[in-house]
């Protein structure tokens, strides 16, 4: 094969201008390569035309034609018809170049859509099955003519939500991490998540596709994880309770045992029975707040002043905060009424404030300093104490249940459902409890409730 070179000939002038180029003798024409101007003097091409093969601004090539009659030329109505067959020629291998890079994305496109391990459908707007991968097919067992033309309520389990979804898939264009449970073939349950989006053509809804995770194995791991929490969280609960009932019953029998030794003393004996009543109530303390915690309790919502609550439960612990040297500085700021349930209430704001009072064991100067301020429609209590405070890490867990710090600051193991409780409280109440602390300064509780209840939810937990 002989090339002719390029630059600076007819063929690049016919391409750059893309016009034909005609010569009537090419033996004659100048710019001609000396080899190529004798090659046509041998074999006699006479008139020459070299006509551009372009798509647009893309160019493919040229053709070349030659007469070998020296009367015969290439007139203007000739090249004209050869530029128009070129066009032709240029179209036609622009759509076969199309049609083989269509076909070999399709391919590629059929090889991941078939091999990903996601499981992919394609739907029509009625939810219609009418494309589906391997992966789909294989996970519920049918094979494509079993599967297309069903639709989603023929594979799902809750059908209800199916057309509310559906409203929402066409108002926002796309649904995340959707739970369904589909069922297979053989009527077998398989949980998973799907991710839906509308499929639009010329901006308009034409179809929906899915892409669906199976989440079997990960649901399954979640539940045995909390299948181990809460048979860690019952063991802790039920050594707590063993150990404060053992406490509170070894004491009733001591006293008991000193008062049959000393039942001529009517002073001790009333003094012992003074101590066991005490720990009656103690037990029955423990039993109200368990019932509590279990939610086997049902909340009565009233209107009440929060600052006669605060007061009646502050007068109450009058006696026990001399004994142990706690002063009390309560500052009403909102005096106004809160809709809640007041033995709740009373249930929260002593709990805090046991708290409060235990982490002031061993301080000289023990304080706690408690505010009612009024915001808006809400209503936000502080309760301050000047103890020993807590770690962040502690702080963090201050509100789990069974979490306990009491016996690490020598003050009585609790079964520590006290702050959990006060958590469920004012969630119940649709509220906020937070909590800051910092070591040998103190510890701070931030109570926020709405003055008026936006919700009634009878579940504490």
């Amino acid at each position: 094969m002989k090339l002719i070179p390029f630059k600076n000939s007819y063929a690049e002038k016919a391409l750059k201008n893309n016009k034909p180029v005609a010569l009537d003798d090419i033996s004659e024409a100048p710019n001609i390569p000396e080899r190529i101007r004798l090659e046509a003097r041998r074999v006699g091409h006479r008139a020459w035309a070299t006509i551009p093969i372009q798509s647009g601004a893309k160019s493919i090539g040229v053709m070349n034609l030659a007469h070998f009659t020296p009367e015969r030329k290439f007139s203007l109505a000739d090249t004209h018809l050869l530029h128009l067959i070129c066009k032709q020629i240029a179209q036609t291998i622009e759509n076969h170049r199309f049609v083989t890079a269509m076909l070999e994305s399709e391919s590629k496109y059929q090889e991941i859509f078939h091999n990903v391990t996601d499981m992919i459908m394609i739907t029509d707007l009625s939810t219609r099955v009418h494309t589906a991968n391997s992966s789909f097919l294989n996970w519920l067992g049918f094979s494509e003519k079993e599967l297309y033309s069903r639709r989603w309520p023929d594979l799902m389990k809750d059908k209800k939500d199916i057309e509310q979804k559906i409203k929402i898939i066409q108002r926002k264009g796309t649904i995340k991490n959707w739970p369904v449970t589909f069922i297979d073939k053989d009527d077998n349950e398989i949980l998973s998540e799907m991710d839906v989006t509308l499929i639009k053509q010329e901006n308009k809804p034409v179809e929906l596709l899915s892409v669906i995770r199976d989440i079997t194995e990960r649901v399954e791991r979640q539940r045995n994880i909390i299948r181990s929490q809460k048979m860690a969280s019952l063991s802790l609960l039920v050594s707590g309770i063993a150990h404060e009932f053992n406490n509170l019953l070894g004491t009733i029998h001591t006293w008991a045992t000193f008062s049959r030794k000393n039942i001529a003393n009517q002073t001790m004996v009333s003094n012992t029975l003074n101590i066991i009543d005490k720990q009656v109530k103690r037990g029955r303390n423990i039993v109200q707040d368990l019932l509590l915690f279990s939610g086997n309790y049902q909340p009565a919502f009233r209107t009440v002043k929060i600052s006669l609550l605060m007061e009646k439960i502050l007068a109450a612990k009058e006696e026990e905060c001399q004994t142990r040297g706690i002063s009390i500085q309560a500052f009403y700021h909102y005096r106004g009424l809160l809709e809640c349930d007041p033995y709740q209430l009373e249930i929260l704001f002593n709990n805090v404030l046991n708290n409060s009072f235990d982490a002031l064991v061993g301080r000289k100067i023990k304080k706690v300093i408690i505010r009612i301020i009024g915001q808006d429609d809400k209503v936000r209590i502080t309760i301050f104490d000047n103890g020993r405070g807590m770690t962040e890490k502690t702080a963090n867990r201050i509100f789990e249940p069974f979490f306990s710090t009491k016996n690490k600051r020598g003050v009585g193991k609790g079964i520590g459902v006290g702050l959990a409780i006060c958590y469920g409280i004012v969630e119940n109440h649709g509220g906020q409890i937070t909590v800051e602390s910092e070591l040998r300064v103190g510890t701070t509780f931030f109570i926020t409730l709405n003055k008026k209840m936006r919700r009634r939810n009878t579940d504490l937990f």
